[in-house]
């Protein structure tokens, strides 16, 4: 047997030919031996799967003379030959591959079950309990009727349908990575986490941060994207498979009992044979996921976007194929069909939506095709920045992408309002945000005393490392740990004995009482001077500000902690921050050509987008503040501080202007409106209040328009944006 000994997968070997119909038959025999080191896994797979020490296992092959792979694995087909289909509340019916099947099967994709799509909003909206197991079923979905309208309209691109299911199957895993409750976890936890480490302190109590010693950092700019290309590859060790990036156009490595991975693929429809996956096309699903090509070890998908390091793509390195990495993550215009689902769900459980034949996406989906488009960001996409002209700016190149033609333009304008709509009205809504805040809060107070196990308790071959515990905080750095942790964490925590997880416990009981943290104020940030002092300001200068007002406050003294008080900047935009987003995306004007093959396709262009239909700025920026504390009083007497920190930055502004500025802009003060104090509280007075708004141009007469004051919060994002159409419409007729 030692001198018949070779390696699993070597370059040279070539897959056993198969009969129409049959399957391969496996009967060789694999021996384990343990080495010290991981040489049977590549770096970069050792790096996603965040493994802190230990052992593996390697295998040798010994070769049987009657077939060309044998195992002593116990292997199995995939579990449903013929598939079938499940009944979706957007999309009404989607058909599962026998593939897709296996993989939804999963443990962690069963996790999405237990991960709700919007977080805190169904404190909002009653029904917005809809989880990400239901959207990234929409997404695979969406992701294969396009994939395969477009090879209909288009067949010169020859998508096959290996190429379809690896996207779809990237649309099905590209949440697979997710932490709980929407983006609380890989945002706000991880931001205050940093803090309560630095100050060992948190809500006024003391922060144990020995728990954290010797477990590492998660690498800058890590996000919820380079969890899912972790739990991909657990995933996969988990049916008994691994990547191989030694022989990437080989089927998978297999490394322990599982599906058999010369049949874990696809029937291929125009040849009717079987096609396995290979280790290519999973690597192409992983960079569908990622939005670019894969980071290195130690390094951030967002890390290696910032970088100036050459990198391609690996899994369809054909620049024909291009396009098809825009359906799922698309990084030229952030249209995609990721955000296609998601709008059309959360509108569907938050305001009674029919489905997605009545969406803003039915219509696109109808219409898109592809074309060659000129790069829209050279400056951040990983080819074109690292081509400069004579002066060093990056020269933009020409890339196979997903076009519309010039007609749907309005559409897809109206895609992206739809987009900023839902972030103002739902994601970014002042109760969501204070659940949000609430939920931070109850994680940070329970992280140094609850801790989830790293024990593989699924099957027998995960890794050999010792079980530990780790923290809340840190249960991404081990797939075992991460897929416990879901939504019902505050359950458990909420269930727990521990005397340290009391003031935890003590929050969520208020959480579950409904005593949010209070909004006490907020200011929408435009262009003054002053605004834009304020927004640069960091969260903590703001609260020492307030602080510093309410010590010097004559009303009656509160003693106002740091820690009573949350800042929050809002930034809400159409996709692009500030860019108008509409400007990333390409028309075709001509679509008769569409036809011919990749290399005689149209070119698409920008348009000039009217500006009737344009808005005025496509970034809206507001400061909030909060009150933790469950006392009115308190709260009452943080909106007075906030108010009087806007009023002494507005002063500030006006001492140190010349006193024509001054002339001009106390003209303007007399369109500003002001509250009618005169109310006593009654309905029946409040029913009638007026605002007085008095035009006082030196050509025209007075005009009093007269405009209904709101029932509700004076701080209301609707009653502001009407305030200022009036004042802007007043100002014209000046």
């Amino acid at each position: 047997h030692r001198h018949s000994q070779r390696r699993l997968t070597p370059p040279s070997y070539k897959p056993p030919t198969r009969r129409k119909g049959l399957l391969p038959q496996h009967s060789s025999i694999i021996h384990p031996v343990l080495f010290p080191t991981r040489a049977s896994y590549s770096e970069a797979a050792l790096a996603r799967l965040h493994i802190l020490r230990g052992t593996t296992t390697h295998y040798t092959i010994v070769e049987n003379p009657a077939h060309h792979i044998m195992s002593q694995f116990h292997v199995r087909p995939l579990k449903k030959p013929r598939g079938l289909h499940t009944n979706d509340t957007i999309h009404k019916s989607i058909r599962l591959c026998p593939l897709t099947i296996e993989i939804l099967d999963t443990p962690q994709l069963q996790r999405l079950r237990k991960l709700k799509q919007l977080g805190t909003s169904e404190y909002t909206y009653v029904n917005a309990n809809h989880t990400r197991f239901e959207h990234s079923l929409g997404v695979a979905h969406l992701s294969e009727e396009i994939l395969n309208r477009i090879r209909k309209e288009q067949p010169a691109l020859e998508i096959t349908d290996l190429d379809v299911v690896c996207v779809k199957i990237a649309g099905l895993c590209h949440d697979i990575g997710h932490g709980p409750f929407s983006h609380i976890f890989d945002g706000d936890f991880r931001k205050q986490m940093g803090v309560a480490v630095k100050n060992k302190a948190w809500m006024g109590r003391a922060f144990d941060v020995s728990v954290y010693e010797g477990l590492r950092e998660l690498p800058d700019g890590w996000a919820h994207e380079d969890d899912s290309l972790m739990m991909i590859d657990a995933m996969l060790r988990g049916l008994g498979l691994a990547i191989d990036e030694d022989h990437l156009d080989l089927p998978l490595k297999q490394i322990g009992d599982g599906v058999d991975a010369q049949q874990f693929g696809i029937v291929d429809s125009s040849s009717g044979k079987f096609v396995a996956m290979t280790s290519r096309d999973w690597i192409f699903i992983m960079e569908c996921i990622a939005g670019g090509p894969l980071p290195k070890n130690g390094m951030s998908i967002d890390t290696l976007k910032n970088s100036l390091e050459r990198v391609e793509y690996v899994g369809r390195i054909d620049p024909n194929k291009e396009f098809l990495y825009d359906v799922v993550s698309n990084r030229h215009s952030g249209f995609d069909f990721d955000k296609g689902d998601y709008l059309a769900r959360d509108k569907f459980y938050c305001f009674g939506f029919k489905g997605f034949e009545q969406s803003v996406l039915a219509r696109l989906f109808d219409n898109a095709c592809v074309a060659w488009g000129t790069c829209a960001n050279p400056k951040k996409c990983f080819r074109c920045k690292h081509n400069s002209d004579a002066r060093g700016e990056p020269v933009a190149g020409k890339h196979l992408t997903i076009c519309w033609p010039q007609k749907i333009m309005p559409t897809v304008r109206e895609f992206f309002r739809e987009r900023f709509q839902h972030h103002l009205a739902i994601y970014r809504h002042p109760t969501t945000q204070a659940c949000s805040f609430m939920i931070c809060d109850i994680l940070l107070l329970a992280d140094p005393f609850f801790t989830l196990s790293t024990e593989n308790e699924m099957n027998g071959h995960g890794e050999d490392d010792p079980i530990l515990y780790l923290p809340i905080s840190r249960t991404n750095l081990n797939p075992n740990s991460y897929w416990r942790l879901d939504d019902s964490i505050l359950d458990l925590i909420h269930k727990s004995t521990d005397p340290n997880l009391r003031p935890a416990r003590q929050l969520i009981n208020r959480l579950k009482s409904r005593k949010l943290y209070k909004l006490c104020g907020e200011v929408d940030i435009e262009n003054e001077a002053w605004e834009n002092e304020l927004w640069h300001m960091a969260e903590d200068d703001i609260v020492s500000k307030l602080l510093k007002v309410s010590d010097c406050s004559a009303e009656a003294p509160i003693d106002m902690e740091e820690y009573f008080i949350i800042v929050e900047k809002r930034s809400i935009h159409h996709g692009m921050g500030a860019t108008d987003p509409v400007s990333c995306v390409r028309f075709v004007q001509d679509q008769t050509d569409l036809i011919k093959g990749p290399h005689r396709l149209p070119t698409a262009a920008q348009l000039k987008v009217p500006s009737c239909l344009t808005p005025c700025s496509f970034l809206m920026k507001t400061i909030r503040v909060y009150c933790r504390l469950d006392n009115d009083d308190v709260a009452l007497h943080l909106q007075m501080c906030f108010t009087k920190l806007i009023e002494s930055l507005k002063h500030g502004e006006t001492r140190s202007k010349p006193p024509s500025q001054l002339h001009h802009e106390r003209v303007n003060s007399s369109l500003s409106i002001e509250e009618d104090d005169t109310s006593d509280g009654h309905d029946e007075f409040n029913a009638h209040s007026e605002f007085n708004v008095l035009t006082q141009s030196p050509t025209l007469s007075p005009i009093v328009e007269r405009i209904p004051t709101p029932r509700s919060t004076k701080h209301s994002i609707e009653f502001n944006l009407y305030r200022r159409a009036v004042k802007r419409r007043i100002e014209d007729d000046m």
